[in-house]
């Protein structure tokens, strides 16, 4: 049994090392696209392509910036398993600027799913981290109820903020739609 967890550890580093290196070669191109500036558009029968900063965003070598930065997500999470794993200062400084690289891709992605899901996936790691190191449970349930509170309001701040942005922009859509309406009738 012990062998078959050591094989299973085996291919999981292998697997994640490769997924990392990826992951890491897309980003730094794509970031590379954003700084001079490359964008393509082109329009195809069934898809568009997209590439580089399109429409504000990076979109990179990835299909969708969403993906992209999932993707730099997971990396991150591997960078940081890896860079506490690994003793070797290179391999620690090398991964460190792979979760560098990968957080300018998601900001410059202008993702919201990539930073709820970076905002999430370091939360679960956090508690993991917390739970491990601190044997005292009544410690880690008070953190964790702390924690989580604070997540709800963030979550319930961040509602209100985005409901009110999309009344206010559908108020001015129909607002313009109206003035339009009566400018067409004159």
């Amino acid at each position: 049994m012990g062998s078959a967890v050591i094989h299973y550890k085996k291919e999981f580093t292998c697997l994640s090392l490769f997924f990392t290196a990826v992951i890491f070669l897309m980003s730094f191109v794509s970031l590379i696209q954003y700084f001079i500036n490359h964008s393509v558009v082109q329009y195809r029968t069934d898809y568009v392509y997209l590439s580089g900063l399109v429409w504000g965003r990076l979109w990179g070598v990835y299909r969708d910036p969403n993906y992209g930065s999932v993707f730099a997500t997971i990396t991150i999470m591997f960078s940081a398993y890896y860079i506490r794993k690994f003793k070797k200062l290179f391999l620690k400084i090398l991964f460190a600027f792979n979760i560098l690289t990968q957080v300018l891709y998601i900001a410059y992605s202008d993702s919201r799913t990539g930073l709820i899901t970076l905002f999430l996936c370091s939360f679960a790691y956090s508690v993991l981290m917390l739970c491990r190191f601190w044997g005292n449970k009544k410690v880690v349930k008070t953190t964790l109820s702390i924690a989580l509170s604070l997540l709800i309001g963030l979550g319930a701040a961040f509602s209100t903020t985005v409901s009110q942005k999309i009344t206010l922009s559908v108020e001015n859509h129909i607002s313009q739609s109206l003035g339009n309406d009566s400018t067409s009738d004159d």
